[in-house]
C-alpha cells in the first residue's frame, strides 16, 4: 500500500476520504500477522466490516471510532486507539509491527518487532461481529504485509 494514486474506478467497499483499506477475509478464531512499514505515519489494526466508509463519518482512520481498534505509529511515538480513547505506548522505533487477534478470547494485542517481539498494548473486549485487518497510511508512507 502506498500513497500513489492507482487510478482505479470507484468501489462501494472503499473508503471515501481516506487511504484506508480492510482485508477481504474476515478474522475467525485466533489469527496473527505482521507488517513492515516506512515513512511518516501509519495505522494498523482491526475493524468491524460495518465501519462507515462513505459520507460524513468516513473520514476517521482506524481506531478513531467505536467500530475499530488500531496502533498509530510515527517515527518516534506510538499510541493505541479505540473510539475516543488514545493511549500512548511510549517512544519507539520499530520497523515491524505484529498483531494478534483472538475473537473467542476477546483479545487484540500489538507488538513492536526489531530483534525481538515486545508487547506494546493489549485490548480486552467482546467482539460483537467479525473483524477485518485494517490499514491506513499517511503521506509518504508504505505498508508491506508480511504474514
Amino acid at each position: 500500500m502506498s500513497a500513489t494514486d492507482q487510478g482505479y474506478p470507484e468501489n462501494t467497499s472503499w473508503f471515501d476520504n481516506l487511504p484506508q483499506v480492510l482485508c477481504r477475509e474476515k478474522i475467525d478464531g485466533a489469527k496473527k500477522w505482521s507488517i513492515k512499514w516506512s515513512g511518516e505515519e501509519i495505522w494498523i489494526g482491526v475493524s468491524y466490516g460495518s465501519i462507515q466508509r462513505k459520507g460524513d463519518g468516513s473520514h476517521k482512520p482506524a481506531g478513531k471510532n467505536v467500530n475499530s481498534w488500531a496502533l498509530h505509529c510515527t517515527q518516534s511515538v506510538f499510541e493505541v486507539l479505540h473510539n475516543k480513547e488514545q493511549i500512548p505506548t511510549g517512544q519507539h522505533s520499530f520497523p515491524r509491527i505484529g498483531v494478534e487477534v483472538n475473537m473467542d478470547g476477546g483479545k487484540l494485542a500489538f507488538y513492536g518487532i526489531k530483534d525481538e517481539r515486545i508487547l506494546l498494548h493489549t485490548f480486552y473486549c467482546t467482539f460483537t461481529e467479525s473483524v477485518y485487518a485494517a490499514f491506513f497510511h499517511g503521506d509518504k508512507a508504505e505498508i508491506k504485509l508480511l504474514a
